[in-house]
């Protein structure tokens, strides 16, 4: 007895050779493929990514009851970033990866830098005492 996948498979193979490449008027054949690894080498979809990046490094982060932190986010967020060059940044991750993280510096409890993280992977550790951890792999 044959097993259904099987005779469901020799359907699509008998209905395969029925089929040609489709094609528009002139010399355009329309073919579609996936991005691979790296998506940042598709143009398409810098292009598309590059508005929203703009658009969030025009914005002005506010943040309540403290002015001190809303102005190092503004104007000097790290010390190799501006406040556009910092949103532009996050929001390419964000729309590249579909999350970002942003290392939070601190020198005796006052924020000190904000550093977005680049990284390949990452999982999630608890420890003994129930506390969460993330692992990055860079």
């Amino acid at each position: 007895m044959r097993n259904p996948f099987s005779m469901l498979m020799q359907k699509f193979r008998d209905v395969k050779g029925k089929y040609e490449r489709w094609k528009e008027f002139g010399a355009f054949t329309a073919r579609f493929h996936n991005f691979g690894h790296d998506i940042n080498k598709s143009d398409l979809v810098r292009a598309c990514i590059r508005p929203l990046a703009d658009q969030t490094a025009k914005a002005f982060p506010t943040v309540a009851r403290d002015e001190a932190l809303e102005r190092l986010l503004t104007y000097n967020p790290n010390q190799f970033m501006n406040g556009k060059d910092f949103l532009y940044k996050v929001r390419t991750m964000y729309e590249v990866q579909n999350t970002v993280f942003v290392i939070v510096m601190r020198d005796k409890g006052a924020v000190t830098g904000f550093y977005p993280m680049n990284y390949q992977d990452y999982e999630a550790l608890e420890d003994e005492n129930g506390y969460i951890f993330l692992k990055f792999k860079t």
